[in-house]
């Protein structure tokens, strides 16, 4: 079947336009709530780790410092909401080439635009449920305004590294599709090996040093240390940030480039 050149049809741009379009009508299509789920279930999460954590733990994180703040439910979300969209971005994000086979095989355009379209939805959605939060805080005393141009920094960084996965995983599942499986294994580990439901002061040491090799945990404490403690992160912090997303999306376009090629025959 002859293929058709995208140039004159549609641009990237005008692609990636209608790509999060529809990935965002699609996900919540004859649902009566909408994009409200996407609200639900982190808080629903939340209401389990408080009844685990706080009730027949009797875990607290503590007041925030400086702010002294200490509500469980702000605490959790801080780190929960970034985790989320990693997570949730990575593990659906990976099906961006395999769900879209039709326009693989028979129109000639940039692969990497689909991949782009899906993380670009999720960002809209992260975006909402971070609007959110910031009222939470604010309501409940947290004068998060100043720390916004930090916290946009850091999101992008993390965007960045998001994307960076997720061009890696898209471009592997054509040709493994065990590995929906496998990052399922990872992000369920991933989860416990950052400090999202504890603070990373009550593991021992060695533990600690663990934690901090995951690079999600850079990204859920510096988000969680700005809006909930009201503390900026420091120069260290940002630049291991960088590091990671430089890292991530030199290797996931590498990845991406070295495999597409034989996208439409593996399809």
């Amino acid at each position: 079947m002859r293929k058709i050149r995208m140039t004159g049809l549609f641009t990237s741009s005008e692609l990636l336009g209608a790509i999060v379009q529809r990935e965002l009508r699609g996900r919540y299509r004859r649902s009566r709530l909408g994009m409200l789920w996407s609200l639900i279930h982190p808080l629903m999460s939340i209401a389990v780790y408080a009844l685990v954590f706080r009730y027949l733990l009797k875990f607290t994180p503590g007041p925030g410092d400086p702010s002294g703040l200490d509500v469980f439910a702000l605490w959790v979300l801080c780190g929960l909401l970034p985790w989320l969209f990693f997570a949730n971005t990575t593990t659906m994000g990976m099906r961006a080439i395999v769900d879209n086979q039709g326009l693989v095989k028979n129109v000639f355009f940039d692969r990497k635009t689909l991949v782009f379209g899906f993380v670009g939805a999720q960002v809209v959605t992260f975006a909402l449920e971070l609007a959110l939060l910031l009222g939470l805080l604010l309501f409940a005393g947290n004068m998060v305004l100043p720390w916004l141009p930090p916290l946009v920094a850091i999101i992008a960084c993390l965007t960045v590294f998001t994307v960076g996965i997720t061009l890696v995983l898209a471009a592997s599942y054509v040709y493994f599709r065990d590995l929906q499986y496998l990052w399922s294994i990872c992000t369920q580990l991933g989860f416990f090996a950052a400090p999202i439901v504890y603070p990373i002061g009550l593991l021992p040491e060695r533990l600690q040093t663990i934690v901090r090799l995951n690079p999600i945990t850079a990204f859920v404490s510096s988000i969680r240390n700005l809006i909930y403690d009201l503390r900026g992160p420091t120069a260290f912090d940002l630049a291991v940030m960088a590091c990671w997303s430089a890292a991530s999306i030199f290797i996931g376009l590498s990845a991406f480039h070295r495999l597409s090629p034989r996208f439409a025959e593996e399809l």
